[in-house]
């Protein structure tokens, strides 16, 4: 196969390319040497965004599942309903909406389980500090703040797991003292409950995520401006005006 290339490389380069065209009367070696080559423009440098997407949740085990591994995340992402896994021939990453939460060595094998020793860091001197009440180990970076919220919580009937899930999430995108402050600003207008936490720090406060997502690739950089709409004024008009329909003598 490879020396069938090379024949058919050097056939085209040697004898068809210098041959005269039937049509142009031309020869194309010439032709591109003298004409084309100096117009052509250098490739641009750009990596095209091949990874294999699968959006899938987190297990209680702080695990996700993809191409039959599965691979930890941070033990307080736990049961997180909804996360991307992008997989490309080196790397398999964990991203929570904007934010990589994990990355790991592509695994190629079957069944495995891939494990950071840091996700599970820290998970079990939180669990023994756990009550009925208090601030779930999860939000611990949420201090008295946080205490205060779950504390009035536990007296209401909301889904403690929804908060704890929707917080975590919260607190990844925009850190916790974003998360704090948009705590605080609730319960001071005598409210909990995080779908006000949410609004406070998208809508009122006009908050970013701390990462923005990168697409590895030519686009990040893309940088449009203004469309200048002058142009079209300067267009000839494709329509007349057909005047006024004919009187009935005249027809």
């Amino acid at each position: 196969m490879f020396d069938l290339n090379a024949q058919a490389a050097r056939w085209r380069d040697e004898i068809a390319n210098n041959r005269v065209h039937d049509d142009t009367g031309k020869v194309p070696a010439l032709v591109f040497k003298h004409e084309e080559q100096g117009k052509l423009q250098p490739l641009l440098e750009r990596s095209f965004d091949t990874d294999d997407l699968f959006p899938t949740g987190v297990s209680k085990t702080f695990r996700v599942a993809f191409d039959r591994n599965e691979y930890s995340v941070p033990w307080r992402l736990a049961e997180q309903p909804s996360v991307l896994v992008r997989g490309n021939d080196q790397e398999v990453s964990v991203w929570l909406v904007e934010k990589r939460v994990a990355v790991h060595n592509r695994c190629w094998g079957v069944g495995q389980t891939v494990c950071d020793p840091s996700h599970e860091r820290g998970l079990q001197e939180q669990k023994s500090r756990a009550a009925a009440g208090a601030l779930p180990p999860e939000l611990a970076g949420l201090n008295e703040v946080g205490a205060e919220y779950f504390k009035v919580l536990a007296a209401n009937s909301r889904s403690l797991r929804r908060e704890v899930q929707r917080l975590v999430l919260l607190s990844e995108l925009y850190g916790d003292p974003a998360t704090r402050e948009g705590m605080a600003e609730v319960m001071a207008a005598g409210h909990v409950g995080v779908e006000y936490v949410e609004y406070v720090l998208r809508y009122k406060k006009g908050r970013s995520p701390e990462q923005p997502l990168k697409l590895g690739n030519a686009l990040d950089t893309i940088r449009l401006g203004e469309p200048d709409l002058s142009a079209y004024d300067a267009l000839p008009r494709k329509t007349l005006d057909p005047g006024a329909p004919p009187s009935k003598d005249e027809t």
